[in-house]
């Protein structure tokens, strides 16, 4: 009997022998496949841009030349006077080390891909204070032709703040912003006093004193998005060199107007308001372009007074993209006035007008950041300084 105890015993102690030494190598073999596994993973770097992972990719620095790259081509052309003060993403860009299975990793070229590809958007546009279609238009990278078919209903002539404008174009998946400081040395247009001069016939002036422009340096700074310019705003203006004003005696025999204007008033005899934009040359700080103002520009609130600048006839009444409503007034001789921007007519084509009399009312129609009058004169077709005859 004890025998037989004996022998229990030693199986039981046998068959828990062969029962661990199995679990030893079941054991030893899950830690072999364990430490083969964390050998087959590598050291990455995970790519997530406003909490959602992009790539996974090896290695850093091609992640970093990608995103430069991008920015880069998104930074306007620099000209020697011009600085970058920022680059940074409209998203938040994350860089995040990481272990993963090689299988698991992107090639670089799908991140330049997915940088360079533009999606299609749609959205809706509230218009805010000095917009028009034309600026909008610029903005969202679409034409205005584009905007009046997604809009058919709405008259895009006569936009207000606050009316919402459907707007669709393309994006990029990632959003450039550059701010950039810059200054430019610009002419400072002289203005003209002129005097009235009842010996004289309207359409002829005298010169007694001739002008001198003067220079100023402007710094700006200008700020894009996705390479299209957003804002910008004057800094400072220093004057590096005074203008001289001109003096001229004008005409009046035929003109029933008795104000007089300057670039330093507020009475222009067409209208008041301030000087927004002088007669002649501009250049773009950042583009260097340079574009002819053919007119000055007044401004004041929409629906003031414009008034015809002498005794004439009403040639046309009409809307352009750029001019919006306009007037032109033939006053005899070759001398045509012109008044661009208007919110409204008051008079019709074939009227005769007297000088002062209201013909319109200002507004912000056309190519117009703000509600202002652009006055024009011509001789025979040509434009001339307004300032000349105001």
């Amino acid at each position: 009997m004890k025998n037989t105890h004996k022998h229990k015993r030693s199986q039981g102690k046998r068959l828990f022998s062969l029962a661990m030494l199995g679990l030893f190598f079941i054991l030893s073999g899950f830690t072999s496949i364990r430490a083969m596994e964390t050998q087959t993973k590598v050291s990455a770097y995970e790519l997530i841009v406003d909490g959602e992972t992009w790539f996974v990719l090896e290695s850093v620095t091609q992640i970093a030349k990608a995103l430069e790259d991008f920015s880069s081509s998104m930074t306007p052309e620099l000209n020697e006077k011009t600085s970058v003060v920022d680059v940074r993403f409209k998203q938040n860009i994350e860089i995040v080390p990481v272990q993963v299975e090689r299988t698991q990793l992107n090639i670089i070229d799908n991140l330049y891909l997915k940088l360079r590809h533009q999606k299609a958007t749609e959205q809706i546009y509230t218009v805010k204070e000095g917009d028009n279609v034309w600026k909008i238009a610029k903005n969202v990278n679409l034409s205005v032709a584009e905007i009046e078919r997604l809009n058919p209903t709405m008259n895009l002539d006569h936009i207000w703040p606050n009316d919402e404008i459907v707007i669709t174009g393309s994006s990029y998946y990632l959003d450039v912003m550059v701010t950039l400081e810059t200054s430019q040395d610009e002419v400072i247009y002289h203005d003209t006093i002129a005097k009235q001069d009842g010996s004289l016939l309207v359409n002829t002036r005298k010169t007694v004193k001739d002008g001198v422009d003067g220079i100023k340096q402007v710094d700006y700074r200008i700020s894009y998005l996705n390479g299209y310019e957003q804002d910008i705003t004057v800094l400072n203006e220093t004057v590096v060199l005074e203008p001289v004003s001109a003096e001229v005696l004008v005409g009046t025999k035929v003109v029933a107007a008795s104000a007089s204007g300057s670039a330093s008033g507020t009475n222009f005899i067409v209208t008041t308001g301030r000087l927004s934009s002088d007669y002649g040359w501009r250049t773009h700080p950042i583009s260097g372009k340079r574009s002819f103002h053919d007119g000055i520009d007044i401004s004041n609130k929409v629906g003031t007074s414009i008034l015809a600048y002498a005794n004439g006839t009403v040639t046309k009444t009409a809307w352009t993209d750029s001019y919006g409503n306009y007037i032109i007034i033939d006053h005899g001789g070759g001398l045509e006035t012109y008044y661009i921007h208007l919110s409204g007519f008051d008079v019709s084509v074939g009227d005769s007008v007297s000088g002062g009399q209201l013909i319109g009312r200002m507004g912000k129609t056309g190519s117009a950041t703000g509600s202002h009058l652009q006055f024009e004169v011509r001789v025979n077709g040509s434009p001339v300084n307004p300032w000349d005859y105001i």
